[in-house]
């Protein structure tokens, strides 16, 4: 890139990094608040483990699934 271009898009990026600071701890906070929410512990070892889906969410996908796959299968 040519020099005059770096230096207008780095005085851009210096004007707006309160902006982007904002930006960053916003992502990071809603990141660690959506792991946090989904760590489920095991019953029988009482491990805690991480769950992206809970089990209303994958009963639902998995009855989409089932049904998509009965409708290829049966045409």
């Amino acid at each position: 890139m040519p020099e005059e271009r770096r230096a207008y898009w780095r005085g851009r990026l210096l004007e707006r990094r309160q902006i982007l600071y904002v930006v960053g701890c916003g992502a990071l906070t809603f990141g660690i608040v959506y792991y946090v929410t989904h760590i489920s512990e095991t019953p029988v070892t009482h491990r805690r483990r991480y769950l992206a889906f809970t089990k209303e969410q994958f009963m639902k996908l998995a009855e989409f699934l089932y049904n998509v796959v009965m409708l290829i299968l049966c045409s």
